[in-house]
């Protein structure tokens, strides 16, 4: 025992301070009980006044007030049960439905604030409130043509005033209690006995008792705190994913517990960890002084959140918010962070320096040059003996990416415009680009150039692109040559934005997005989230000249035995392979219900050349009509690679609890070669305070 003592003695320590509280206040004090059986005398104390055994007992039952006095008490006491009791479940349940958070928290602080007022006061407000010729309550009933009230010196008023003023004191905190017990209702129970038909009398009456009106209807999954048929230790239990979880939440790709989550960006590799860093707002589901979330893993798959390493409190030069960047090293090798620093109108880049990679210290670097308003989403990266960073900004033509150089991350030296579009006639390719981003493709010698168009307003293709170029970057005399003149569409679907990446210790280049969820503002706020970042992808160059897109290979780790019947659920990865004919068509769909009413379709033309889902759809050539794609479905989220030539990034929003089905449908020619399927467990998601906790 004492081992363990020692072990955990900081533990003990903090739980001394406990302990004596109650040891003096709690325990203490009951050896003072004994005074009711002593004929107690001051001077002579507890231990030297007579013992009366039940004397003074007697004395109270047999006294002339004692009926009076017990049945006040039994009154007051159905009195507390009958009002005081049920209003704070009311209130709570009422509060918990409000739809403004703002006016959640100002509600709830209104309805908190009495409990802090002492009884004393209490009594000395009842005073006041309650006087026959100048107290507020009296002057209102003149007012209406009534006579006062001696509410405190009226026998018949002392019950309804003693019962209300302990239910205005009291019911708030009350309240609080079970507004907390509120939160740990699963919001999925709600949302299934919606679906189910469930009235909201019906589902608070059921939700709040536990055994749920409805419930999500599937397969069996691998349990969340598996991992390849290892159990995972407690520490590594995944942390509550918000205070709203929704149905459509996804459960591997990368993301905050809860809130407002946009483009990860400033990724690392050091030490043996994957750092990323990414746009959050912990508070509420949509964007408001945005701050850099950070987190690390050991394989891409499995998270552990840091504290938030940049935040519009602590960088003074951004009281607007810290939006996205990049990462790149110093002259000794230590990452450092360059952000776009938002101050009112102004956009300008600073530099960040730390430690211990979890306290960052920042400082201005650079200010947009005159005539740019848009002016963000540095990247930096270190070539030979110089460092070099793009910028996002708009040009007369359209958007672009400017270009600077410099010797030692701090003093910047404009070299020009890197490239340039042309929105006059390539409209979708923006008026502004954002997140530029230029990354080596393995040994090559090749780079892609990726960038996200931005626009002013509306506009058709508002985060909807993210163009790329293949082509030559020159460090000696500073120019980028592309292989080709127009840019590429990177992904087909409607969500995929954002692009930002790194080369890691392995000499891979990885890529990452934010997926943009699509929905309204209102279920966004019920939902308790918005956005995720799209699965780690690894970029090559193909004999082709083009590149290749596959997610990470450590994604395997997520699989559990493949399905040797019929394949159904909302976390899968699905492997197809099959020979079409020229005048052929196949189609996946996913989140298909058993009537087909839902589904997702992902399909390939053979006789268009072309993949797609919905109506949004591109180019694709397979070498001798053999199609080869991989399918990811997380939920809402369903990703797909075509030959690991193009991808779509898509969204399912299925209303039926039962819309779990896979579905391979076929026209024409067609033989299927291969179609294999997973069952794919969550990810884990943890948060710690330091490196040091990685453990």
């Amino acid at each position: 025992m004492w081992t363990r003592v020692r072990r955990s003695w900081q533990l003990y320590v903090l739980l001394a301070p406990v302990l004596a509280y109650f040891a003096v206040f709690k325990y203490w004090p009951m050896y003072g009980v004994q005074i009711a059986f002593r004929d107690y005398r001051p001077d002579a104390g507890f231990l030297g006044s007579s013992w009366v055994g039940f004397k003074h007992f007697a004395r109270f039952f047999n006294s002339f007030q004692f009926w009076d006095v017990f049945t006040n008490t039994v009154l007051l006491a159905l009195f507390n049960l009958a009002i005081v009791f049920p209003v704070p479940i009311l209130l709570a349940l009422l509060v918990n439905q409000l739809p403004s958070e703002r006016f959640k928290r100002f509600t709830q602080t209104v309805l908190y604030a009495p409990t802090f007022i002492s009884t004393v006061v209490v009594v000395g407000m009842l005073y006041v409130f309650l006087a026959p010729r100048t107290g507020l309550v009296n002057n209102v009933i003149v007012l209406l043509g009534g006579e006062p009230i001696f509410f405190m010196g009226e026998a018949e008023w002392f019950r309804p005033v003693y019962v209300a003023s302990s239910l205005w004191q009291e019911a708030g905190f009350q309240m609080v209690v079970y507004l907390a017990a509120l939160a740990g209702v699963d919001p999925s129970l709600h949302e299934a006995a919606k679906m189910d038909g469930a009235s909201r009398r019906q589902r608070d009456r059921e939700g709040r008792r536990g055994d749920g009106v409805g419930r999500l209807r599937g397969p069996a999954r691998p349990d969340r705190a598996q991992a390849d048929g290892r159990d995972l230790p407690d520490r590594a239990r995944p942390l509550p994913e918000g205070p709203v979880v929704d149905t459509h939440r996804p459960a591997y790709h990368f993301m905050p517990p809860a809130n407002w989550m946009n483009e990860p960006h400033a990724a690392f590799h050091h030490d043996g960890l994957h750092h990323l860093f990414y746009q959050r707002n912990p508070y509420a589901p949509r964007w408001d002084r945005i701050r850099w979330g950070h987190a690390v893993s050991t394989d891409l798959v499995d998270w552990r959140h840091l504290p938030d390493a940049l935040t519009p409190e602590d960088v003074k030069i951004a009281p607007d918010g810290v939006w996205s960047g990049s990462a790149s090293v110093d002259a000794d090798g230590n990452p450092v962070l360059f952000f776009t620093a938002g101050n009112g109108g102004k956009q300008s880049i600073g530099l960040a320096r730390s430690a211990d990679l979890v306290h960052w210290t920042a400082e201005p670097v650079l200010d947009a040059p005159d005539g740019h308003t848009e002016f963000r989403d540095p990247f930096v990266w270190k070539d030979r003996e110089r460092w070099f960073m793009l910028v996002g900004a708009e040009h007369e033509q359209g958007g672009t990416a400017l270009l600077y150089s410099s010797g030692d991350l701090t003093a910047w030296t404009f070299e020009g415009p890197f490239a340039v579009g042309d929105a006059e006639r390539l409209p979708e390719t923006g008026i502004m680009w954002e997140l530029p981003l230029l990354l080596p493709l393995g040994d090559s010698g090749k780079h892609v150039f990726m960038v996200s168009p931005w626009w002013r307003g509306e506009s058709p293709h508002w985060l909807t692109y993210a163009w790329y170029w293949i082509g030559v970057w020159d460090p000696t005399s500073m120019t980028w040559t592309p292989d080709h003149p127009d840019p590429r569409h990177f992904d087909y679907g409607a969500h995929f934005t954002g692009a930002t990446g790194t080369v890691d210790a392995k000499g891979r280049t990885l890529v990452w997005s934010i997926a943009q969820d699509r929905r309204t503002d209102a279920e966004q706020e019920a939902a308790g989230w918005a956005h995720n970042a799209g699965l780690p992808l690894e970029l090559t160059l193909g004999d082709d000249g083009d590149q290749r897109i596959a997610p990470v290979a450590e994604l395997a780790v997520l699989r559990g035995p493949a399905f040797t019947g019929e394949v159904s659920g909302d976390l899968l990865e699905v492997y197809l392979e099959a020979d079409l004919a020229a005048d052929a068509r196949i189609e996946l769909q996913v989140r298909r219900s058993p009537d087909g009413a839902e589904a997702t379709t992902l399909f390939y033309d053979a006789a268009r050349q072309s993949f797609g889902t919905g109506d949004r759809q591109g180019p694709l050539a397979l070498e001798n009509g053999r199609l080869r794609l991989r399918v990811f479905v997380d939920r809402s989220m369903v990703e797909a690679y075509a030959d690991e030539r193009r991808s779509i990034t898509t969204r399912s929003y299925p209303t039926r609890p039962d819309a779990l089905g896979v579905t391979l449908v076929t026209h024409g020619t067609t033989t299927v070669r291969e179609l294999t399927a997973w069952p794919l467990r969550p990810a884990i998601f943890e948060t710690i305070e330091t490196l040091e906790t990685r453990g």
